[in-house]
């Protein structure tokens, strides 16, 4: 679409200035039940889940900036109640040992599903390439027919999609 990397940046920073907001407002919402701010946090998780669902090629940055904002919102509101209901039964002393331990399975569980995901990326992108490599060929019968590939060609790069020549 022609957008520049540094947009990735804005994105996730949205979703980091969301869960500054949402670790703020988490901390006044401790007054009541933190069953009802983590039921509060889930639902907006689920909206923004949603949302994005409806989301094509087209979707604008303002759309996914509001959309990590969200999420990041309810991530802040989420965590702050979980922590507190998952460390109530520890006694004092314990609960910054219980925390650290906590969060590092925590990111080592995320680091073997990032390499889950990005390792399962390269072997169907392989695959699926190996798959269209068989099948469309400068010499296919199909690439002959004008009805049947429109502005499709191998003459320049604009013909096979890769913008202009």
């Amino acid at each position: 679409m022609g957008f520049p990397d540094a947009l990735v940046g804005e994105v996730i920073g949205a979703r980091g200035m969301g869960m500054m907001v949402g670790f703020l407002t988490a901390g006044f919402m401790s007054r009541i039940d933190p069953r009802i701010s983590m039921s509060i946090g889930f639902s907006l998780l689920a909206l923004a889940g949603v949302w994005m669902l409806t989301f094509d090629l087209n979707v604008t940055m303002t759309i996914l900036i509001a959309n990590s904002l969200i999420q990041g919102l309810a991530v802040g509101i989420i965590w702050v109640p979980l922590s507190v209901v998952a460390f109530d039964t520890l006694a004092p002393k314990d609960r910054a040992e219980a925390s650290s331990v906590f969060h590092l399975l925590r990111n080592i569980g995320s680091s073997f599903f990032i390499s889950l995901s990005i390792a399962e990326i390269v072997r169907t992108t392989g695959a699926n390439y190996s798959r269209m490599t068989e099948m469309i060929t400068p010499y296919s019968h199909g690439l002959s027919l004008p009805g049947m590939t429109g502005a499709w060609s191998f003459e320049h790069r604009a013909g096979i999609g890769e913008g202009g020549e």
